[in-house]
């Protein structure tokens, strides 16, 4: 959400504002239809709902806000919208995607941003964005984790992943080499990669992320596309 759309209802000195978030998706084939409708109070360093805590970005002028749905595999269709409660604003927005089977080597939606939070109790969380252009003078940083990953014949699963960011159709500018994904304690194969974009020309980009598991020969690629651009002046 733009924060400059919304209503500040606590002044320079605390900014606040009250929102209404609406979210629909419904799966294709069945009609299945999963809901969710929220109050939420956000103010200058973070926004509240009941009892948790989301990260607001009110001094970079956007709100950025994620819930989780248990959707089936397939073609599903979500109907977001959000509504000043203040002014009564709303904005809305249709998405069509499709929800890969649950089965074999596969990778979540990867996560680019450049921003994250840091903590003391354990690694840096990426946060959210709602936009694929970055500038050169930022860092780019991109989070995934991968599903599947099965055991071979007298082997356990070794998943390595790696990367290359390159132009739309053209020359590689920045590459990892393959590097084998640690279990967490949880048992969780997820990655945090970290680019630096100094010197790359603004323009159009693909992240290609590919994951091989050495125990069965299965691989995966994700390629996501995004801007590099200059800050003005």
């Amino acid at each position: 959400a733009d924060m400059s759309r919304l209503a500040n209802l606590g002044g320079e000195d605390r900014p606040r504002t009250v929102v209404m978030l609406s979210i629909a998706a419904a799966h294709r084939d069945s009609g299945r239809v999963m809901r969710l409708d929220q109050r939420i109070e956000v103010e200058a360093a973070s926004a509240r709902m009941g009892g948790g805590r989301a990260a607001a970005a009110w001094d970079e002028g956007w709100l950025a806000l994620s819930r989780d749905f248990d959707l089936a595999s397939g073609v599903n269709q979500a109907r977001i919208v959000i509504r000043d409660e203040f002014l009564g604003r709303l904005g809305a927005l249709t998405l069509r995607f499709v929800v890969p089977p649950a089965s074999g080597l596969r990778l979540s939606t990867p996560l680019l941003t450049n921003r994250v939070m840091v903590s003391r109790e354990g690694p840096a969380r990426p946060i959210v964005v709602a936009r694929r252009e970055f500038f050169a003078s930022d860092p780019l940083f991109c989070q995934f984790e991968v599903f599947g990953a099965a055991a071979g014949k007298g082997m356990a699963p070794q998943v390595e992943a790696s990367y290359e960011l390159r132009q739309r159709g053209g020359d590689v500018v920045r590459r990892s080499e393959p590097s084998v994904l640690a279990p967490s304690a949880d048992g969780r194969l997820t990655r945090m990669v970290a680019l630096t974009l100094d010197g790359i020309a603004q323009g159009d980009y693909e992240l290609v992320l590919r994951v091989v598991n050495k125990a069965t020969g299965e691989t995966k690629e994700s390629i996501e596309p995004l801007r590099i651009a200059r800050r003005a002046g």
